[in-house]
C-alpha cells in the first residue's frame, strides 16, 4: 500500500504545476458532477414517490368515498325494514313448532319486505332473515343458493356459529365479514356480507338476525382508475368503531 503511495506521488511530482492545476480541476470537476447527479437522482427519485403516493392516496380516498355512497343506501334501507309493524310481528310472535322455515304465509311478508333491498339494490346478491323459534328464510336475487341453506340450517342453528357472536356482540351494527359466513353457501369468495341482529325499535330487544350478501364486483367498481398501474388483490372495510375487515 505504502509502495502504491509512493509511486503515485513520483507520478505526480514528475508533471508541472500547470498540468497539476489542470488535473486538480478535473478531478474536482466529474467529483462535483457525480455528487450534483448522486444527489439530483435521490431528489428527483424522492419526488417522483411522493407524486405517486399522493395520487394514489388520492384515488383512495375517492374510491372509498365512492363505496361508502354504495352501501350507505343499502344499510339504511336494512335499518328501515325495521320501522315494519309486519316484520316485528313475524319475527316476535313465532313459537318453537319445531318446523325450519317461516309459514307461507309469513314467507310472502318477509318476501315483500326483502325485495325493497334485493330488486332495488343490484349489489344485493342475497338476504337470510331467522328469528330464534328456528325458522329461517332466504332471498336471492340470483335464484341460487336457497336449498343448500334450508338443508344446511335443518342440521344447523345459527346461533352456534361464530359469525352470530360477534354480530350479537356489536348490539343490533352491521359487522362486516371478507367472504359469505351463511351454512350451505357456495362460492363463498364472490361475495362479502354483513350480518345484523334485528332489534325491535319499540322495546330495543332482539327479534332475530339478518344475513345480506354483497357481490364483490361493488369492490371493483369503486375503484377510481387513476393510473392503469394501480392493481390490488384485497379490500379494506374499516369502521372507527369496530375491527378492520379484509375483503
Amino acid at each position: 500500500m505504502k509502495s502504491r503511495f509512493l509511486n503515485g506521488w513520483k507520478w505526480w511530482r514528475r508533471h508541472n504545476i500547470r498540468d497539476q492545476i489542470f488535473m486538480s480541476m478535473l478531478f474536482l470537476t466529474i467529483l462535483a458532477i457525480g455528487v450534483l447527479g448522486t444527489v439530483s437522482y435521490h431528489m428527483e427519485k424522492t419526488t417522483i414517490e411522493e407524486n405517486y403516493r399522493q395520487s394514489y392516496e388520492t384515488m383512495l380516498k375517492n374510491s372509498s368515498k365512492i363505496l361508502d355512497l354504495k352501501l350507505k343506501p343499502i344499510i339504511d334501507k336494512g335499518r328501515s325494514i325495521l320501522t315494519n309493524s309486519q316484520l316485528c310481528e313475524v319475527l316476535e310472535n313465532g313459537s318453537k313448532d319445531g318446523e325450519h322455515e317461516f309459514s307461507l304465509e309469513d314467507q310472502k311478508v318477509l318476501e315483500r319486505i326483502l325485495t325493497s333491498i334485493t330488486l332495488q339494490e343490484e349489489a344485493v346478491s342475497s338476504v337470510a332473515v331467522m328469528d330464534f323459534y328456528g325458522h329461517h328464510f332466504f332471498l336471492s336475487n340470483i335464484n341460487k343458493g336457497g336449498l343448500s341453506f334450508y338443508n344446511y340450517y335443518k342440521e344447523h342453528c345459527f346461533q352456534d356459529e361464530s359469525w352470530y357472536h360477534k354480530t350479537i356482540e356489536n348490539a343490533g351494527k352491521e359487522v362486516f365479514w371478507g367472504e359469505g359466513v351463511l351454512g350451505g353457501e357456495e362460492d363463498t369468495e364472490k361475495v362479502f356480507c354483513f350480518t345484523k341482529i334485528l332489534n325491535n325499535p319499540s322495546t330495543g330487544l332482539p327479534m332475530g338476525c339478518m344475513v345480506l350478501n354483497l357481490s364483490r364486483r361493488m369492490l371493483g367498481e369503486s375503484i377510481v382508475e387513476g393510473d392503469e398501474e394501480y392493481h390490488t388483490s384485497a379490500y379494506m372495510i374499516m369502521d372507527e368503531d369496530h375491527d378492520m375487515t379484509v375483503i
